[in-house]
């Protein structure tokens, strides 16, 4: 397979207000999660402490919080490495020669083997998207986000 060597250019305005929003998202919804689990705790505090019997909470509350933290990192784990990439403001522009667009059960992906990546794809875009050009594709370096693709210089994502 041939491609023009990656190349790290920095975020454009556009493509950090995308970042943005996709990290906003994540962050209302995680703290949503947090004062509901707190709240929940709070309430089973209160219930064991009028019975009486303390016995074990302090067992439970570690593995509570435990699961809690571990879930939490576990489920926004995109949404972590979409801010490092806001953070970092780097970009990998790469040309393709080489690629399939491979349709799965329920999402469309470009698949490529050398670098491999397979990245999912609207449904819009397949129309304009021809398999004998090349095509350049701009991704976030960590969430691998799709930013940019085209067979010129108009993003087909716009």
């Amino acid at each position: 397979m041939i491609i023009n060597n990656p190349t790290l250019l920095p975020l454009n305005q556009q493509n950090k207000k995308e970042l943005k929003t996709i990290v906003s998202f994540g962050t209302r919804l995680a703290k949503r999660i947090s004062i509901s689990v707190t709240i929940i705790l709070l309430s089973y505090l209160l219930f064991v402490y009028s019975t009486n019997t303390l016995k074990g909470f302090i067992q439970i509350a570690v593995i509570a919080l435990s699961s809690f933290i571990l879930g939490l990192i576990l489920f926004f784990n995109d949404y972590f490495k979409t801010h490092l990439d806001l953070k970092s403001n780097l970009k990998i522009r790469i040309t393709l020669n080489d690629y399939e667009i491979i349709n799965g059960k329920k999402d469309t992906f470009l698949k490529t083997t050398e670098p491999k990546l397979r990245i999912a794809l609207d449904q819009d875009l397949l129309p304009h998207i021809n398999i004998n050009q090349p095509i350049t594709i701009e991704i976030t370096k960590r969430s691998k986000s799709l930013l940019f693709i085209s067979h010129n210089e108009n993003n087909l994502l716009d």
